[in-house]
């Protein structure tokens, strides 16, 4: 079944192009990722996931198991400073 990992990504406005560039250019090679899609949030002021003053993407990805996610991804709680304004924040779903 695999499992879906939901990663919030906070961009300042004027690197949006570096953020898309970069996304394209690391995707993960491992056996066991599946297949990701990104999505951006909404600009409307009422939704809580939104980032403050930057674009807000959620990456949906599938991986057949959390376990290689982490081995692969080693996600910790940072950012890349040169084009996101907050911490990646990133949550596991299993698929029932």
């Amino acid at each position: 079944m695999g499992v879906i990992i939901l990663i919030r990504r906070c961009v300042r406005r004027e690197k949006n192009r570096n953020f898309l560039q970069a996304i394209e250019r690391d995707k993960p090679t491992h056996p066991d990722f599946i297949s990701e899609t990104l999505t951006k949030v909404s600009e409307r002021e009422d939704l809580p996931i939104r980032c403050k003053d930057c674009t807000t993407y959620v990456n949906v990805a599938h991986w057949k198991t959390a376990d290689a996610f982490i081995e692969h991804m080693k996600p910790k709680r940072t950012h890349e400073a040169t084009f996101e304004c907050e911490d990646r924040v990133r949550i596991v779903l299993e698929e029932i």
